[in-house]
C-alpha cells in the first residue's frame, strides 16, 4: 500500500530519474519540491518528492549534529593538550631542576611551535578540509562550533578560578 515509503523504492526511483534526465538535481527547497510535485504526472511522484524533502532535512540535521559532536571532540583535544602543556610548564622546575643553559628557552620555543601546530590542526584542520571539498557552510559551522566549545571551556575555567 505505502510502497513509496520504503527506502529501496525511493532510491531506485531516484536512480531511474537520474538515468532519464542527465541534468537531474536533488530538490533542496520547498519551492522546488512544490513545483516538482505539481508538474509530476502521478500522485506517487508527488508524494515521493515530498518525502524526499523530509529525508533531506533529516539528513542535513543529522550532519549538523555530527559536526557539532566532532567539533566538541576537537575542542576537548585542544583542552587536554593545553592542560598537559600547562602542567608541564607549571612543574617545570620540579621536573627539570633549575636550568641555567640556553637549552630551556630553546625547548620552550620548540614546544610553543609544536603546540601551535597541534592546536591549529585540531581547530582548523577539518574546517579547511570541508571548505576545500566545497562544503563551505559545513566548514564554517565546524569552525565556529569548535570555537564556541573552546569559549565554553574558558568559561568553566574562569568559574572554577572564581570559586577557589
Amino acid at each position: 500500500m505505502f510502497h513509496w515509503l520504503r527506502p529501496n523504492f525511493y532510491f531506485s526511483f531516484l536512480i531511474k530519474l537520474m538515468k532519464k534526465n542527465k541534468n537531474f538535481s536533488y530538490p533542496q527547497t520547498l519551492a522546488e519540491i512544490a513545483s516538482l510535485a505539481k508538474s509530476s504526472a502521478s500522485h506517487q511522484a508527488s508524494l515521493l518528492y515530498k518525502s524526499a524533502l523530509i529525508v533531506f532535512n533529516l539528513y542535513k540535521s543529522m550532519k549538523k549534529s555530527e559536526y557539532i559532536l566532532k567539533s566538541f571532540i576537537n575542542a576537548l583535544g585542544v583542552f587536554v593538550y593545553t592542560s598537559a602543556v600547562s602542567l608541564l610548564l607549571f612543574n617545570g622546575q620540579i621536573i627539570f631542576g633549575k636550568e641555567s643553559s640556553f637549552l630551556m628557552p630553546l625547548f620552550l620555543l620548540l614546544l610553543f611551535i609544536i603546540s601551535a601546530s597541534i592546536t591549529g590542526l585540531l581547530v582548523l584542520g577539518k574546517p579547511i578540509h570541508l571548505y576545500l571539498s566545497n562544503l563551505k557552510k559545513e566548514a564554517f559551522l565546524f569552525l565556529f562550533s569548535t570555537l564556541a566549545w573552546l569559549v565554553f571551556f574558558i568559561v568553566i575555567i574562569v568559574a572554577v578560578l572564581l570559586l577557589l
